[in-house]
């Protein structure tokens, strides 16, 4: 079971990271919709839920880590830096 549990992680962090690569590059396509963007960031939440639950996997680490990166790189990271953001007057 904790095995199919960090496979499934695996597969939810690599269908996450692709989702939000197609997002972030294709400004104005299908694939630059909100909804690809919240799929995305869902895929890696759940990601990080099966991979808490396959404790002691070395998979289920990757995984973890990797959806934990997928966040950061979505959500956290812009969010800082818009706080950061001053417009040149």
């Amino acid at each position: 079971m904790k095995r199919t549990l960090g496979y499934a992680s695996v597969v939810l962090f690599i269908l996450s990271a692709i989702l939000w690569f197609l997002w972030f590059n294709d400004n104005g396509t299908l694939f630059s919709s909100e909804i690809v963007f919240i799929v995305a960031v869902s895929f890696a939440i759940l990601g990080m839920i099966t991979a808490f639950f396959a404790k002691n996997n070395t998979l289920a680490v990757v995984s973890f880590m990797g959806s934990l990166t997928v966040i950061f790189m979505a959500v956290i990271f812009p969010f800082l830096m818009s706080l950061m953001w001053k417009p040149i007057p």
